[in-house]
C-alpha cells in the first residue's frame, strides 16, 4: 500500500506538471482556438441551467407524484367505468389533462438535454428518455382525435407510464439496475433448468405416455378404475403423449398448481412395482428443479442486490465520485478535462507515467492500465476494511460507554433509595417530635397555675406571716415555676438537637 501511494504521488506530480504545460500551451493558443461549432446555441438557450432545474430532487419527486396520480386515475377508470360507457366525456377531459402535463414534462427534458455540441448526456443517449418519448408519443394521437385503426390498441401502453418512476426514485432504479445486471446469470440458470426439464420430459414420454390408454388402470387394491380426463382423453396421452405435453406437465408441477392429485397420484397408486419408479421420478424432479435450480436463480438475483458495485471498466473510465476519498485526492490531477471521470486516454497517460516510474519495463498500455485498475481496486478494498475496523472499534467504544452509563445509573438509583430512606427516618422523627410537643402543650394547659395576689393582700399577708420567712418561701416557689416555664420553652429545641 505505501508503494502504491508513493507511485501515485509521483505520477500525480508529473501529471500536474504536464497539465500545467498543457494549460499554458492552450492559453498561448487561445487566440487561434475556436469553441465547438454549436456550443453558442447551448449557451444561448441556457440548456445547462434548464437541465439542472429539471434534475432537481424536488422537481423529480413532483413528477413522480404526477405519475402516481395518473396511475391511480387509470385504476379508478378501469374499476368504475372500464368501457367508458358512463362517464366518457369526463374521462376524455382527465386523459387530455394528463397528456398535456406529460407532454410539457417531456419537452422540458428534451429542451435541457438535446445538445447540439456534444453527445455526452444527450437526450437520445438515455434509455429511460427513449422510453418516456415512446409512452408520451402514443398519447398524442388521442389529443388530435386521429383514428389509428389497429394501432389504437397501443393506447394500452399508457399503463406503463408508472415504470417512469424507476428513473426518478433511486431505490426503485437500484432494483431495476440490479435486475438488468442479473439477466446473464438468470439466463444461464434458466438454460440449465430447461435442459434438466427436457431430460425429464423425454423420460416421462417413455415411462408414462402409454399409461391407461384404454381409459382405465388397476389400482393397488386390484380394482379397475376409470381414468378419462375432462377433455375425453386418456391420462397418459393427455399429460405425457408427446414431448411438449410432457414438458408443459412438468412446468405445471413446478408451479405447484394441483399437480399431485391430477398428475402424480394415479401413477403412484397403480398396481405393481411401477409406483416406486414414479415416486422416485417426481421426488428427484422436485428436488433438482423445484428446490435447487429455482434457488440458484434467486441466489443470482440476491448477489446482484447486495453487491451492486461493478468492477472498474477501463473502456468507460473511472468515476472519481465512486472512489475512496484518499484515492480521489490522488487521482484528481489525472482528470485533465475536469469532467469527474478519468477516461481511457487519461488512464493511458497515467499508465505511461507509471511505466516510467517502474524503469521503463516492457509493459503494454492496456496491461499498465489494468495494473492501475487492480491497484485502485486493492486500495478501495483496503479502505473498506479500514472503515469496517473503525466502525467495529466505535461499536466497542459505544458498548463500553453504555455499560458505564448503566453502572452510573445503578449507583444513582442506590443513592436515591438511601436518600428516600433518610427522608422516611426524618419524617418519622418529626412526627414523634410533633406528638411530644402536642403532649407537652396539653400538660401545660391542664397544670394549675398560682394566681398572683394583689398588692394590698400581699402586704397584709407578708405582715401577718412574719415578713422575711414567708417572703423567702414565696420567692422560692416563684423560682421553681420560672424554671419549669424555661424548661418547657427549651424542650422543642433539645428534641430537635437529639434528632439531629
Amino acid at each position: 500500500m505505501p508503494v502504491v501511494a508513493a507511485s501515485l504521488m509521483g505520477m500525480r506530480r508529473k501529471v500536474k506538471e504536464r497539465n500545467e504545460d498543457d494549460s499554458s500551451r492552450q492559453s498561448s493558443q487561445s487566440s487561434s482556438s475556436q469553441p465547438s461549432k454549436f456550443q453558442w446555441i447551448a449557451d444561448t438557450m441556457k440548456q445547462e441551467q434548464v437541465k439542472k432545474l429539471y434534475q432537481n430532487a424536488t422537481v423529480q419527486w413532483a413528477i413522480a407524484g404526477l405519475i402516481m396520480g395518473n396511475f391511480a386515475t387509470n385504476i379508478v377508470e378501469k374499476q368504475i367505468d372500464p368501457w367508458n360507457l358512463k362517464y366518457a366525456p369526463e374521462w376524455k377531459i382527465i386523459e387530455t389533462v394528463w397528456n398535456i402535463i406529460f407532454i410539457i414534462e417531456l419537452l422540458w427534458n428534451m429542451y435541457g438535454s438535446w445538445y447540439m455540441s456534444t453527445l455526452k448526456g444527450h437526450f437520445l443517449c438515455s434509455g429511460w428518455n427513449l422510453f418516456d418519448l415512446l409512452v408520451v408519443s402514443i398519447s398524442v394521437p388521442s389529443l388530435t382525435g386521429a383514428d389509428l385503426g389497429a394501432f389504437s390498441q397501443m393506447r394500452m401502453l399508457r399503463a406503463f407510464r408508472v415504470f417512469r418512476l424507476f428513473k426518478r426514485i433511486k431505490s426503485l432504479n437500484k432494483i431495476i439496475t440490479s435486475l438488468g445486471r442479473a439477466v446473464p446469470g438468470i439466463v444461464n440458470a434458466g438454460m440449465v433448468q430447461l435442459l434438466v426439464m427436457c431430460i425429464y420430459a423425454i423420460l416421462a414420454v417413455d415411462l408414462f405416455g402409454d399409461f391407461a390408454l384404454d381409459g382405465q388402470y388397476t389400482n393397488i387394491e386390484k380394482n379397475n378404475v376409470s381414468l378419462i380426463t375432462t377433455r375425453g382423453m386418456s391420462f397418459g396421452d393427455e399429460y405425457y403423449g408427446n414431448f411438449f405435453r410432457s414438458l408443459y406437465t412438468l412446468f405445471q408441477v413446478l408451479t405447484g398448481e394441483s399437480w399431485s392429485e391430477a398428475v402424480a397420484r394415479p401413477l403412484i397408486f397403480q398396481d405393481g412395482a411401477f409406483p416406486y419408479v414414479a415416486g422416485i421420478y417426481y421426488v428427484s424432479y422436485i428436488i433438482i428443479c423445484g428446490i435447487v435450480l429455482v434457488n440458484v436463480a434467486v441466489a443470482v438475483l440476491l448477489e446482484k442486490m447486495v453487491d451492486p458495485e461493478e468492477p472498474m471498466d477501463v473502456e468507460k473510465g473511472l468515476a472519481l465520485k465512486d472512489m475512496p476519498e484518499h484515492a480521489r485526492v490522488l487521482l484528481e490531477p489525472f482528470d485533465a478535462d475536469g469532467d469527474g471521470v478519468i477516461s481511457k486516454e487519461e488512464l493511458m497517460r497515467a499508465a505511461e507515467l507509471l511505466k516510467r516510474e517502474n524503469g521503463g519495463s516492457n509493459v503494454s498500455d492496456s496491461e499498465a492500465a489494468s495494473n492501475i485498475t487492480e491497484k485502485l481496486n486493492e486500495m478501495q478494498r483496503e479502505t473498506k476494511a479500514e472503515i469496517h475496523n473503525e466502525m467495529k472499534q466505535q461499536r466497542i467504544e459505544f458498548e463500553r460507554m453504555r455499560t458505564e452509563a448503566g453502572e452510573r445509573q445503578e449507583r444513582m438509583e442506590a443513592a436515591l433509595d438511601a436518600a428516600a430512606e433518610r427522608e422516611k427516618t426524618l419524617q418519622a422523627s418529626l412526627t414523634r417530635l410533633s406528638t411530644s410537643l402536642e403532649t407537652m402543650a396539653t400538660q401545660a394547659a391542664t397544670r394549675p397555675r398560682r394566681k398572683p395576689p394583689s398588692r394590698g393582700a400581699t402586704a397584709a399577708t407578708v405582715a401577718s406571716n412574719g415578713g422575711a420567712s414567708n417572703g423567702g418561701a414565696s420567692e422560692a416557689e416563684d423560682k421553681v415555676q420560672d424554671g419549669e416555664r424555661i424548661a418547657t420553652k427549651q424542650a422543642p429545641e433539645r428534641a430537635v438537637h437529639q434528632c439531629v
